[in-house]
């Protein structure tokens, strides 16, 4: 610690600070310019009490900035506790995002290999059943009476419905529907 010897309104003082004799001399200059503009604005206050006044200005800033450093600090801090919370959100966003990436990818590579063209053979179609073609029958001619009408609409069958070709027809197009499921089943098994 340094001994200086500043100088306010003619009167010596000797003061030991860490700070260097500039910046004493600075803070000297400071209060001697407060103390002559306080004793301008109140003639009829003597120097000590203007002296007082301006040691209570100082001690009311200097107390008012102390309380502004510590809401400062608190303010730091929670900020500092944010950030860091905030921090941990982002590299958990970012572990979140890169798995969602990676699972992105799979799923592009098992979708291209979907629509790459198949390397085992597709499932043979079912075998179409050969029809022979038969000679259609003549028209069965009813015996419309009344009492016999009745018994005919229940058990007649509607002509041409239920034919052997029209039965035909249906079994091709019945081992077509079968087989085009069954291919698929193959397909769904793959996946």
């Amino acid at each position: 610690m340094a001994k200086y010897i500043v100088r306010i309104l003619n009167y010596s003082f000797t003061v030991s600070s860490d700070d260097d004799k500039s910046y004493m001399d600075n803070v000297a200059a400071k209060v001697e310019r407060r103390v002559k503009r306080l004793s301008d604005e109140m003639p009829s206050r003597n120097l000590t009490e203007v002296a007082l006044f301006v040691a209570m200005d100082y001690c009311d800033q200097y107390m008012k900035s102390v309380g502004d450093g510590s809401n400062l600090r608190g303010q730091i801090k929670d900020y500092l506790q944010e950030s860091g919370y905030a921090r941990k959100q982002l590299e958990e966003t970012k572990k979140e995002n890169e798995l969602l990436k990676a699972e992105i990818e799979a799923l592009r590579n098992r979708l291209s290999s979907k629509n790459a063209p198949a390397e085992t053979p597709e499932p043979e179609e079912a075998p179409k059943k050969k029809t022979s073609p038969k000679a259609k029958k003549a028209p069965v001619i009813e015996d419309r009476t009344p009492e016999k009408k009745e018994n005919q609409s229940e058990s007649a069958p509607v002509q041409g419905f239920f034919s052997e070709d029209a039965f035909a027809e249906s079994a091709d197009a019945t081992a077509e529907i079968m087989s085009f499921f069954e291919q698929k089943a193959f397909e769904d098994d793959d996946e």
